[in-house]
């Protein structure tokens, strides 16, 4: 997957609206979750135990 993501980048032109568009979903893809929301979800994996 990564690979063909990578492939496709490489025929675009930087700051096209396809590039943008592209750019925007990998950062998306690869943001980590806030320390609120992994406490938050630690608190209820600890109730469950």
């Amino acid at each position: 997957f990564l690979l063909g993501g990578l492939m496709e980048m490489a025929r675009l032109v930087p700051g096209s609206a396809e590039h943008r568009r592209l750019r925007d979903i990998g950062e998306e893809a690869f943001k980590t979750p806030s320390l609120t929301n992994v406490s938050s979800h630690l608190k209820e994996k600890v109730r469950w135990a």
